[in-house]
Formats: structure tokens, C-alpha cells, sequence
């Protein structure tokens, strides 16, 4: 048995598709981009702290006083 379906979609639904879709996808990078930022900075933190701590080693070893 064969059911015949008629459907229409309202061109204001498939703005309101579009919108919603195009909304999610730029928040979603938005998110990403501050997430990968903070991580980014967190890692730049981490390093400037170990070369911190190497430049103070070598001046230790050196006699020359280093201030951090």
C-alpha cells in the first residue's frame, strides 16, 4: 500500500534553518578560538617559565646575579 505524502516547507522555515545553523557553527568557532588561545598561553607560560629557570641556573653556575 502506497501513502502519497505532500509537504511544504515555508520559505520563513528554511530562513530560520539557515540562521540557527549559521548561529551554531560561528559560536562553535568562536569557542574553539578562545579555547586554543588559552592553551596557546598556557604552554607560552610554562616555557617562559622553564628558560626562566635555565637563564637563572647558568647565572648561578656563572656568579652572576639574576632576578626573575
Amino acid at each position: 500500500m502506497q501513502y502519497q505524502i505532500y509537504a511544504y516547507i515555508d520559505p520563513a522555515t528554511t530562513g530560520q534553518i539557515v540562521a540557527v545553523v549559521t548561529g551554531i557553527i560561528i559560536s562553535l568557532g568562536v569557542a574553539l578560538g578562545i579555547f586554543r588561545t588559552k592553551i596557546m598561553m598556557f604552554f607560552q607560560k610554562r616555557k617562559v617559565a622553564g628558560l626562566e629557570k635555565k637563564i637563572a641556573k647558568e647565572a648561578a653556575q656563572k656568579g652572576e646575579p639574576w632576578e626573575s
